[in-house]
């Protein structure tokens, strides 16, 4: 990823991309992550022609070593710019990237530092399975005093998981009662009084979202629901009322395997997809949409939510442990409207990547170089849909229809887009 320049005295200097950035292209356009700043930049078509031209599409990994004279000679051949003309557009370009920090001068590598984590607290709060009962949720012990309240709200959102003794864990989060207090255990040991046991079950889950970064910092947190069908993935992204938990419970009761409820958890070492495969949470207005599916909704007991909502939790017909990200073959964004009609819009991958990263959680609140490749691969190898839905069967019909793969995408900048480098930060 190297290109020279001739500096004042005319000797060539090297010109790199910082150390702490990394590109992609989505479709047709590039867009480049600084991790330092913890900002998304997209640049104009013609200076992501010469962006690319210099140092490549695909990033860091691997890269040409070029001039700045052969980049503006490939400016010049494609677009009909005259060499001089162009040559100017380049400096442009290089003088821009530079104001921004986009790139630097044959600098030596520096390390970004980001505050670490503690090491995991695993102390034993339950010495006999008799006294609590023990949950296993993605590396983490979960112990629930068996106390009947206590298991009464948790056992519809933790029942069908396995338990602790016959699998590998990172830590241990507990609840139990004492001297008439709810007193919640996180996995650094710091103790919480909670005074329902309503309010359980949701620390409960944040509890283990917060366990799980902590002991494994390289992985992403996105707030969606992912399920498998067969070897092909889908992700349904959406915050809380966009029909994502309703949509995913009717597909995991049409086949369609569960690996997380409400988050997705993207590990950028290993390339896999896994999640927490909760009960789904239900909220009223969907009972009687889910009722055929799921026959014992009517007589499943209600609970009421520490937001006032009321919500049944269904236990997942069929979950699934991980899945390659290269297996993820659509990413969807529902939004159900009971006036509206079912359809498929498609949406850019930038699009769907900054929706996305709108949410995005790991233990130190930040993206990671590795964290946005691995998201950027899984955009261009899956389509990308906003699907709006009023009708269960006919956005089952609408997710079954969507094609396996798209035509690749090919960059082709039109030189009238612009006269002069443009930056847009996200």
């Amino acid at each position: 990823m190297t290109a020279y320049a001739a500096d004042r005295e005319g000797d060539e200097v090297e010109i790199t991309p910082s150390n702490d950035v990394d590109w992609f292209v989505l479709d047709s356009e590039l867009i480049i992550f600084q991790e330092r700043r913890q900002r998304l930049v997209t640049l104009d078509a013609l200076s992501s022609f010469v962006w690319q031209q210099l140092w490549g599409e695909q990033g860091k990994d691997s890269y040409p070593r070029t001039t700045i004279a052969a980049a503006a000679a490939g400016l010049a051949s494609s677009f009909g710019y005259s060499t001089s003309d162009a040559i100017l557009f380049v400096k442009k370009c290089i003088e821009q990237w530079s104001n921004a920090d986009l790139i630097g001068r044959g600098s030596p590598e520096e390390v970004i530092s980001s505050p670490g984590s503690s090491a995991c607290n695993a102390k034993t709060v339950a010495s006999v399975c008799s006294q609590f009962r023990p949950y296993w949720v993605s590396g983490i012990n979960v112990y629930i005093e068996r106390e009947h309240s206590l298991l009464a709200a948790l056992e519809p959102v933790l029942g069908h998981l396995p338990s602790t003794l016959i699998h590998k864990t990172f830590a241990e989060v507990s609840v139990k009662q004492k001297g008439g207090k709810l007193l919640a255990t996180d996995w650094s040991g710091h103790t919480t009084v909670l005074r329902y046991p309503e309010e359980v079950v949701a620390w409960v889950k944040l509890a283990i979202l917060e366990a799980i970064l902590a002991a494994r910092p390289s992985l992403i947190a996105i707030h969606a629901a992912a399920l498998s069908h067969g070897d092909d993935g889908v992700l349904l992204v959406g915050s809380s009322g966009s029909g994502k938990s309703t949509l995913a419970a009717y597909l995991n009761a049409h086949g369609y395997a569960l690996i997380g409820e409400d988050v997705v958890l993207l590990n950028p070492n290993l390339g896999t997809i896994s999640g927490l495969p909760f009960s789904f949470c239900i909220k009223e207005g969907s009972w009687t949409t889910l009722q055929r599916c799921y026959p014992c909704i009517d007589s499943m007991p209600a609970c009421t939510r520490p937001d006032g909502k009321r919500v049944k939790y269904l236990q997942p017909c069929r979950t699934r442990r991980s899945l390659p990200s290269f297996l993820l073959k659509s990413i969807v964004f529902p939004q159900y409207d009971t006036r509206g009609t079912t359809q498929l819009e498609p949406i850019t991958r930038v699009e769907a990547l900054l929706a996305i990263l709108s949410e995005a959680l790991n233990d130190q609140h930040r993206l990671t170089r590795s964290g946005f490749r691995m998201l950027c691969q899984a955009l261009s190898s899956g389509s990308v849909w906003r699907l709006h839905y009023c009708d269960l069967d006919a956005a089952l019909r609408c997710l079954e229809s969507l094609q396996t793969s798209l035509p690749e995408s090919r960059f082709k900048p039109d030189r009238s887009s612009t006269s002069s480098p443009e930056i847009r930060y996200h």
